[in-house]
């Protein structure tokens, strides 16, 4: 919008000598002025309210052009910052932005990075359709240990109840990394038990949250059923490591209540709880079945049943 006071100043200026000015003509020339004065400030008020653009777009994958969800979207100029991420629909949209040049950045993990300048002119709507190649993301080098063993079926239930089960368990894993000195040890570090010293470097397993009132009426401790490989032990007067050592320790599971125990530990004197030691002479570690000794064994009965014809 220019302005009239651009106009008069020129009307003012001039060179060589002057010239008189009537009073009419100089009448008219202070009018102008003070119209110029009072309308220029109204023309810059309107140069800098200048109406906001709209910047909407789709971001889709360059190589199937679906829309691609939760990509970054930014408006980078010297003093504006705007961003946002793409909906459902790939869709982003600026409702309000001031005219100027812009760097329309585009980022998602998995997608190469787009970058590109444009112009936003004020009052319009600006739409874009970007398109990301996707770019492969290089991770390290996944290293799988396999361990093998043959599992004995006494110890299938052990796993069973390891994935379902009520109880507190100790795996392998467990003892190897704890390093303990003896089976008790490790038995009494679990919730709702503890160990009595019985003598030297001997404990008995007790379970702490719980008082046995015998026929007399007083209370005692509670002992809890112990098993060793799926075999009963006697345990009130013994300790668990006169029977295991903890180098032959494969499992642990340990019931605190009768109400959490299995019914294959179950009975009527489970009720102080029950715990169940399984060694590794039960899982057999290293054992491998030999195709050739499987099948040496039918080979030779053939042999026999031909020869003997």
């Amino acid at each position: 919008m220019s302005s009239p006071c651009r106009s008069s100043s020129r009307i003012l200026i001039s060179t060589g000598r002057p010239r008189p000015v009537g009073r009419a003509r100089a009448a008219s020339l202070m009018l102008g002025l003070c119209l110029c004065a009072a309308v220029a400030p109204y023309a810059r008020a309107q140069d800098e309210a200048a109406p906001p653009a709209r910047v909407v777009g789709t971001v889709v994958a360059d190589e199937s052009g679906e829309p691609i969800e939760a990509v970054s979207v930014r408006l980078l100029a010297a003093v504006t910052q705007l961003g946002g991420l793409t909906d459902g629909r790939g869709v982003f949209a600026f409702p309000r932005v001031a005219p100027g040049v812009y760097e329309l950045l585009v980022e998602h993990l998995g997608y190469e990075v787009r970058s590109d300048s444009i112009e936003v002119v004020s009052g319009e709507v600006h739409a874009f359709e970007v398109r990301l190649k996707m770019q492969p993301i290089e991770l390290e080098p996944l290293i799988v240990t396999v361990r093998r063993w043959y599992v004995s079926p006494l110890l299938w239930g052990f796993y069973d109840r390891v994935d379902t089960g009520f109880g507190n368990y100790v795996t392998r894993e467990d003892v190897e990394q704890r390093k303990p000195a003896r089976v008790a040890h490790i038995i009494g570090e679990l919730p709702g038990v503890a160990i009595v010293p019985v003598g030297v470097a001997r404990y008995q397993i007790v379970m702490s949250r719980y008082r046995y009132f015998g026929p007399d009426g007083r209370p005692g401790p509670c002992w809890p059923v112990v098993y060793v490989d799926g075999m009963r032990i006697g345990i009130s007067d013994e300790s668990i490591d006169d029977f295991v050592d903890p180098n032959d320790v494969e499992g642990i599971e340990v019931y605190k209540g009768a109400a959490t125990v299995p019914g294959e530990f179950g009975g009527a004197d489970a009720t102080c709880g029950v715990i169940a030691v399984w060694t590794r002479r039960a899982v057999g570690e290293g054992k491998k079945w030999d195709i050739a000794k499987i099948l040496a064994i039918p080979a030779l009965f053939i042999i026999s049943f031909i020869l003997f014809q």
